[in-house]
């Protein structure tokens, strides 16, 4: 029999990597502890809210151009006090954290949204249907929904998709990339591997594979990489 139980709030925050989103969601867990579940949905929306424009801008700082281009537009609505293209820019965060950027997978971007479509019902209750009752969220759909915005974004750092394995592949062809195993463990797991997401895990194992095989680079090199997860389902369970 599995052994189960509810994930503990307190250990999970500690796994958020950006300080400004950690006061966001301890803010969040906080209402949900005292009963306020509506509070506590539309302060786990800010809380990946603001993640999300944190992890663009970092990307926009390492150069990425698409990056760049939204944090131009964004800032230029915000300097123009733009309320209407910012509200159209939140609208669409999900889709653009999903699509364009890779932040999430198709499953977390549905999870996701339904924190997004719930934080509505708990902030404009003026929108229900005269006939309908106020939304009344209870614990568990509250607790689920903090424990996904943490799993699927809070506690990740902002290296995911296509650009994440450009840098992981950028580092294993420089010179400087170690030699022994244990250094190599030790250097992907701290820079990047960490927290990194399973679907990135399982797309760099695949690459390192086609590589291995075009025989683009020194085979030692490739298959020490490799050996960091020769016991994957290990891994995937820390």
């Amino acid at each position: 029999m599995n052994n189960l139980r509810l994930t503990d709030l307190d250990e999970l925050v500690l796994l958020v990597k950006d300080k400004v989103s950690l006061s966001y969601i301890l803010e969040a867990v906080d209402t949900y502890r005292t009963g306020a579940y509506r509070a506590a949905i539309v302060s786990t929306w800010i809380a990946v809210s603001y993640d999300i424009i944190t992890k663009i801008r970092e990307f926009a700082s390492q150069g990425d151009n698409n990056a760049k281009a939204f944090i131009e537009q964004m800032n230029r609505f915000i300097t123009e006090k733009d309320v209407i293209q910012l509200q159209i820019i939140e609208q669409k965060l999900l889709k653009t954290a999903y699509t364009e950027f890779e932040l999430l997978s198709s499953i977390e971007y549905q999870d996701l949204v339904r924190l997004q479509h719930d934080r509505h019902l708990c902030a404009h209750p003026a929108f229900a249907a005269e006939e309908e009752d106020l939304f009344q969220p209870t614990p568990e759909l509250v607790r689920v929904h903090l424990v996904h915005a943490i799993k699927h974004l809070l506690q990740h750092s902002p290296l995911q998709g296509k650009k994440a394995l450009s840098c992981i592949m950028e580092d294993i062809k420089r010179p400087s990339f170690p030699s022994e195993l244990e250094a190599v463990y030790t250097f992907l797991h701290t820079k990047y591997l960490k927290r990194a997401k399973e679907t990135l895990v399982r797309s760099l194992i695949i690459v390192l594979l086609k590589t291995l095989l075009r025989n683009d680079e020194p085979k030692l090199t490739l298959l020490n990489a490799l050996s960091c997860f020769e016991n994957e389902h290990c891994y995937f369970q820390k």
